[in-house]
């Protein structure tokens, strides 16, 4: 597999410089980061990692009901499934939403704490669970179609419904865990999306995926291909 320096080269090269780079999901017993609250939804610490500092979460610094669910700190509480349903308006029922939820087989967090932290600021990816980008729909296009270079199945990528944290975070861990193939399109959860500029949605990867996909990136059509080269030229113009 790639170190994280050698893939940030491809990266930059293949998807461009300015390309924003991934963060990075971990868990470990002894926060790798500055141990913030996130006094609400946890991606209001995202813009933080995202201009370099290394974050831990842990069950005491999240006090979003959801967002102690998603990570895998606490059991879903009844009153979250009423909130969706009936606060929030984003399933038919609390019933609904309470089935949906036993579907996502959320996993228990694989540790005392959840690390983020932004590519370059490591140097391996041991213990790392997925890579978590936050991109502009052309990049999206590339990211996904990396994704599917080597895979037959059309649904190697999903977009599962969910929360933010659960689109993210969630469906990591839990395909790290069984060693899954999936990627996930996600950040399209209303009450997250305030904390993302408006043309951000995000493409998670689990370590499971990306340990086979690190050497295609070159090889697929981001490495070179007419159409994306002309994608990457493009201004605020359409083509003719």
């Amino acid at each position: 597999m790639l170190s994280p320096a050698e893939f940030q080269f491809q990266y930059e090269q293949y998807l461009g410089p300015d390309a924003p780079l991934p963060l990075v999901l971990s868990a470990s017993e002894e926060p790798m980061g500055e141990v913030r609250a996130t006094h609400g939804c946890i991606f209001k610490v995202f813009g933080s990692v995202q201009a370099g500092t290394d974050i831990s979460l842990d069950v005491g610094g999240i006090n979003c009901m959801g967002g102690k669910f998603y990570c895998g700190f606490n059991p879903p509480r009844p009153q979250m499934f009423d909130f969706v349903s009936r606060k929030e308006k984003y399933k038919i029922s609390p019933e609904c939403v309470s089935d949906a939820v036993e579907n996502m087989e959320i996993p228990p967090c694989p540790g005392r704490f959840l690390n983020f932290r932004r590519l370059d600021r490591l140097a391996d990816f041991d213990a790392c669970i997925g890579l978590i980008f936050l991109v502009a729909p052309d990049l999206l296009s590339g990211l996904f179609a990396w994704a599917n270079y080597d895979q037959p199945n059309i649904h190697a990528v999903q977009c599962p419904w969910g929360s933010g944290c659960s689109q993210t975070v969630s469906a990591l861990v839990r395909e790290n865990a069984r060693g899954g193939r999936h990627c996930f399109i996600g950040m399209l959860d209303i009450s997250a999306r305030p904390w993302f500029p408006p043309d951000i949605l995000s493409f998670s990867i689990p370590m499971s995926r990306f340990a086979e996909m690190g050497d295609t990136l070159s090889r697929c059509c981001v490495g070179g291909s007419p159409a994306w080269e002309k994608l990457r030229r493009r201004d605020t113009a359409l083509p003719d």
